[in-house]
């Protein structure tokens, strides 16, 4: 779940119009994709991401317009495109970059394999990666990796209804927000889109979210699935929603949640990226 930590700087994208082989052998643009789809490599499509792309690095790889920290396969080594030997810098004018969660974690695009936005299928590296990040949001710090983690790490979303404050007192639907909309706590500038078959949903506050979420009480960041007043519903196969600020916070009901990214810290984003590509590397 390296991938769900990271600022604008981090983000794990295409660009627009980067055309992908669905299985029934049909290409079809990134930004045309519709979740269930099925890639000819990578399996079914489980999320859709959209984010503001001019402030991302892209390059060139394989005719592909991609961005710098996205992990590739190059020479049977993975590693960050910015990395590769093959990257060329590009410019790139579109208003948005695209990514995708796929159900095997990989993306083929022409004769090369990439990570998909999620990285690695690995629960215990992915629960170790949300303890860093839950650490370090208390106490800025965060302990090293941990194989006996048992944090949850699914991705984090909300039901499609769930309103989120707006700086004028009223509310807008998550799912009616736009990139560059301004919410209570600061700028809209990612969206995403995802099934909940493989998500625990919850209800807290009247909220229906998946237990992964992380909301502030009492000034400390907590997972709702841990919260003694939080409802387990299950699993639903119904279409969540999250988006991503340009603080890492959203307001639902006046209480603080984080976004899609969580944090923007350059030292445990860094960290993460490494973990990522040295378990990508040796597993």
């Amino acid at each position: 779940m390296g991938a769900v930590t990271r600022s604008l700087g981090w983000l794990f994208c295409f660009g627009k119009g980067t055309k992908l082989l669905l299985n029934n052998g049909e290409q079809v643009n990134i930004e045309d994709l519709k979740l269930g789809m099925i890639l000819k490599d990578g399996g079914e499509v489980l999320s859709l991401m959209k984010f503001k792309g001019d402030d991302v690095e892209m390059y060139e790889y394989d005719g592909v317009l991609v961005s710098g920290e996205h992990p590739v396969l190059e020479d049977n080594e993975w590693m960050r495109i910015g990395d590769a030997t093959k990257a060329k810098r590009a410019e790139y004018n579109g208003k948005y970059i695209y990514c995708l969660e796929t159900r095997e974690n990989y993306i083929k695009i022409n004769n090369t394999i990439y990570g998909d936005y999620i990285e690695i299928p690995d629960k215990t590296v992915n629960n170790n990666i949300q303890d860093i990040v839950i650490d370090y949001m208390n106490n800025k710090t965060f302990k090293k990796y941990n194989k006996k983690s048992t944090t949850k790490s699914y991705n984090w979303c909300f039901y499609e209804n769930t309103l989120i404050d707006m700086p004028d007192g009223k509310y807008m639907k998550i799912k009616d927000l736009n990139i560059g909309d301004k919410i209570k706590t600061g700028i809209v500038t990612g969206l995403v889109k995802t099934n909940s078959r493989d998500i625990e949903i919850y209800k807290h506050n009247n909220i229906i979210l998946s237990g992964t979420a992380l909301v502030k009480i009492n000034e400390e960041w907590k997972q709702v699935c841990k919260l003694k007043d939080a409802i387990y519903l299950g699993n639903n196969e119904i279409i969540m929603y999250n988006i991503v600020t340009d603080t890492n916070l959203l307001s639902i009901r006046e209480s603080i949640y984080c976004d899609f990214d969580q944090t923007s810290d350059p030292t445990v984003n860094n960290y993460i990226d490494d973990l990522v590509i040295h378990f990508l590397n040796n597993n």
